[in-house]
This record gives C-alpha cells, sequence and structure tokens, in this order.
C-alpha cells in the first residue's frame, strides 16, 4: 500500500472514529470481510452530520451538501473524486452493497439541521429520525447480511427511532449552541416547558422534568428491542450495536451532576468499547 492510500485510509478511520464512535465501534465487531465498507459509511454520516457545526451560514452548508449529492450520484459509474471518504465509500456504492437513494435522503434530511426551525410536529421529526438514523442502521444490516435475509423492517426503524432519539437528547448541547432546537414543537404544548427555554441554556426544574419524561418515553421501547434483537445470530447483531449506547446516554441525561443543556460532553472510546463489545457477546440494552 503506498503511503498516501495509507494516508487515505486512515483519515477516513479517523473521521469515523470522532464523528460517528458508535457505528465505529460496531464496524470493528462485525464480520472482517465487510469492516471497510462499515468505516466508510460511518465516515461519510461523520462528515456529513459534522456540516451544520461547522459552517457559518446555511447557503455554505447547502452547497458542501450538495457536493457530497454530486458525488454520490456519480459513485454507481465507479467514479472517484480524490476525496478520502467519499473514495472509501464508492466500490460499496459501485457494487451495489450500499444504495444510494437512502444516503440522497440522509442528505436532504440534515440540510434541516442548517436551520433554526424545530421540526413542526411528531410525524416531520419521526420522518428525519427515519431519514438519519434509521438509514444507517439499514444500511449497516444490508452490508452485514449480504446474501442472508435482512433484519424486519420495523424493527430496524424501531431501532432507529430508539437510538436517534437518545443519541439527540444526549447531543442537545451541541444543537442549542447552535440556535438549532431540533424536537417538535408540539411536545411542548400543554406543558410548562416553553421552547426558548431550552434554548436559553437553563437546565430549571422543570426542564429537567420534561427530559426525564422524554428518556422514560424512549426507555419503554428497550424490552421490545431487547426480544426482537435477541434472536439474531451474533454476527448478525453488529450492524445494531450502536442500539446498546441507548441507555448509556438516557443515563447521563438523567445524571443530577450533568447540565443536560449545556455539558456536550460525550462517553469515552474506552467506556463505548466496553458496553458494546459486552452486548455483542450477549445482547443488552
Amino acid at each position: 500500500m503506498s503511503a498516501a492510500a495509507r494516508a487515505n485510509l486512515s483519515a477516513v478511520r479517523d473521521a469515523a472514529r470522532q464523528g460517528e464512535p458508535d457505528r465505529y465501534v460496531a464496524a470493528l465487531l462485525a464480520p472482517i470481510e465487510v469492516r471497510a465498507d462499515l468505516i466508510a459509511l460511518a465516515a461519510f454520516s461523520a462528515d456529513v452530520r459534522a456540516i451544520p457545526a461547522g459552517v457559518t451560514e446555511p447557503m455554505i452548508g447547502e452547497i458542501r451538501l450538495q457536493w457530497w449529492r454530486d458525488a454520490i450520484e456519480a459513485m454507481p459509474a465507479g467514479v472517484h473524486c480524490g476525496h478520502p471518504i467519499a473514495d472509501a465509500l464508492a466500490p460499496a456504492v459501485a457494487a451495489g452493497r450500499i444504495e444510494t437513494a437512502p444516503l440522497l435522503d440522509l442528505l436532504e434530511a440534515r440540510a434541516l439541521d442548517l436551520y433554526p426551525d424545530p421540526p413542526p410536529d411528531r410525524a416531520a421529526f419521526e420522518a428525519y429520525l427515519d431519514k438519519t438514523e434509521t438509514a444507517l442502521f439499514r444500511a449497516a444490516d444490508r452490508l452485514v447480511a449480504g446474501a442472508h435475509a435482512r433484519v424486519a423492517s420495523d424493527l430496524l426503524s424501531a431501532v432507529g427511532q430508539t437510538y436517534g432519539m437518545s443519541r439527540l437528547l444526549h447531543d442537545l448541547p451541541r444543537h442549542l449552541a447552535r440556535g438549532h432546537l431540533p424536537l417538535p414543537v408540539e411536545w411542548f404544548e400543554h406543558t410548562a416547558i416553553r421552547p426558548g427555554m431550552l434554548l436559553e441554556g437553563v437546565a430549571t426544574a422543570d426542564v429537567r422534568v420534561w427530559l426525564a419524561g422524554r428518556c422514560g418515553d424512549t426507555r419503554v421501547t428497550f424490552p421490545a428491542l431487547r426480544a426482537g434483537i435477541q434472536g439474531l445470530p451474533r454476527w448478525r447483531r453488529s450492524s445494531l450495536l450502536p442500539l446498546s449506547m441507548a441507555g448509556t446516554y438516557l443515563d447521563r441525561i438523567a445524571d443530577p451532576r450533568r447540565d443536560p443543556l449545556r455539558d456536550g460532553g460525550a462517553p469515552g472510546m474506552l467506556r463505548r468499547m466496553v458496553r458494546m463489545g459486552r452486548a455483542h457477546a450477549r445482547w443488552s440494552i
């Protein structure tokens, strides 16, 4: 392998590890023949996910997203563009192991993060999670399954919604710092919470109680998800392993020592590896 190829491989791994650590660890625990594709998929998600926080104007973010659209649309023809992550993803797309439509839908959904407007209702919010988190779980399952039957669609959707909600609540400080409220306005109706209270970053007792309620609603799905996943062979679970971090995220939101609206810290890599390694050996959530 040339020095340039090694540098590109390192760049892809670093992007996945830093921006999508759960999916990076899950890729390391997946069957060896699909690890590179899973890491490329995680790196793609990480690069796109970072765009809203890395630009000062929405239009600049739109331009970067359009670059990715153009790159993805060229991938089925085997076109390489010189971008390490895009070129790492291209072979799987060209071979049909990763479909382009979900990737393009993900870009469409991430464009919403460029703007301060919250989702108008729960349906729009769930559609956003389906096009982002669920789409990545579906793509990972497609890679891991290969010629075998894939995980049931409704189970994948539930996994994406639960993981996406847990991660988004945990990452609220990152969104709020940019003036973006990613939660549907209708969730604040008939409560003592105004959306502006979250944007002000003041974790009052009412805000903490409200967040605890949202965490409790998310945990309700755990038993059914656990039952659905435990019946899968261990090698098939690797595409779903990021879900095993959902409980950790929800626990951190409830931690009285942590400010859920300002503390942007995240679990360390070692903690993720231990948690996900245990889940891989004997599924837990």
